[in-house]
């Protein structure tokens, strides 16, 4: 039996690399075994599998890995698509156009962790689908699980350190935030390896420092304190967006100095002919700890606006609504990446 093997990708991967593959569609049109009794071909104390079916190969592959994802209690998204087609029909010369609408189920699945040692078997035809089956091997699949949550209780370990520091508290909520990266997809992956049912690996050092490093990120959210202040706003706009994308993430916002001072400032350049009024905006946001250390800079340059004299605050409105487009455009995942320490 010839074996694709997909090891150490995510299943956003696996799914996306199928895409790729380069599969001969002359399958056998002859039914396999395991078609009519998959249990006999990959016996459940050795294998998780699932039979997937679909128009094409890759489909049919998608169809099976989205099964074991649903075994590993993986979240599958499906969206539906509208498919209008229309079908021209000839009555006394005239040609009428008559409309079909069909759905389109699409899945997409989404999980944190990664589904090790996939492989899927050689497809078959059979009425006009094409069949074939996903499974893990248990075994190896447990040995590459237990491989990995060793690896990440490590980097656990080390974050930790960093999240309970609590001397800069910019630098412990970056740890803290790659640490709820790293201990999301472990946790999914214990869940993995118990639904495997195999081993009695002891995990209890790994679900503490999962626990600890959810309990440190909410903690070193709530102690930093943003100081917000903006220069030469209009009407409050930059303000207001600002906190909004910050408190959306977690952030406590106030006025007056804090552990960490943000500040933006605001250069607008106004000038005036024949023509109208027009504004030509700069915008600087810097983050500054409470050792005077700039953790974080932020600079933007707009586009010239104008109106007519008569209307010159549309000027001012619209130049600030673009400054307000590209901060929750830009800023944010700026913003999120010194926290990440890209």
């Amino acid at each position: 039996m010839m074996l694709r093997n997909i090891c150490h990708f995510s299943a956003k991967t696996v799914i996306s690399l199928l895409s790729f593959v380069f599969l001969f569609e002359s399958c056998a049109t002859v039914s396999s075994a395991w078609l009519t009794d998959r249990e006999t071909s990959y016996p459940p104390s050795k294998y998780i599998s699932a039979l997937g079916s679909g128009g094409t190969v890759q489909e049919a592959q998608q169809n099976a890995l989205g099964e074991i994802a649903y075994f590993f209690s993986t979240s599958v998204k499906t969206s539906h698509e509208l498919v209008n087609t229309y079908k021209e029909t000839k009555i006394n010369d005239f040609y009428e156009s008559v409309e079909h609408r069909q759905i389109q189920e699409k899945s997409q699945i989404d999980s944190e962790a990664q589904l090790f040692c996939v492989q899927f078997s050689t497809p078959a035809k059979k009425g006009g689908l094409f069949h074939t089956v996903a499974y893990i091997d248990r075994e190896s699949a447990y040995k590459t699980y237990i491989d990995n949550i060793k690896v990440n209780t490590i980097i656990l370990r080390s974050l930790i350190v960093l999240a309970e520091k609590h001397d800069f508290p910019f630098e412990c909520v970056a740890a803290s935030k790659k640490g709820v990266a790293v201990a999301n997809m472990t946790a999914q992956m214990l869940k993995n390896v118990h639904a495997l049912k195999m081993g009695n690996e002891d995990f209890s050092e790994t679900e503490n420092l999962i626990d600890r490093m959810f309990q440190a990120h909410k903690k070193n959210l709530s102690s930093v304190t943003l100081s917000l202040s903006v220069e030469n706003d209009w009407n409050g706009t930059v303000f207001r967006t600002l906190s909004e994308l910050l408190e959306n993430e977690g952030f406590a916002i106030t006025k007056n100095g804090e552990n960490v001072a943000l500040v933006a400032q605001i250069e607008p350049n106004r000038s005036e002919n024949a023509a109208g009024v027009f504004l030509t905006c700069g915008l600087k946001i810097r983050a500054v700890d409470s050792a005077e250390r700039v953790v974080f800079s932020y600079t933007r340059s707009f586009e010239r606006i104008g109106a007519p004299a008569q209307y010159e605050e549309v000027a001012w409105r619209k130049s600030f609504s673009s400054i307000a487009t590209e901060l929750r455009t830009s800023f944010l995942k700026e913003f999120n990446n010194r926290l990440n320490g890209d």
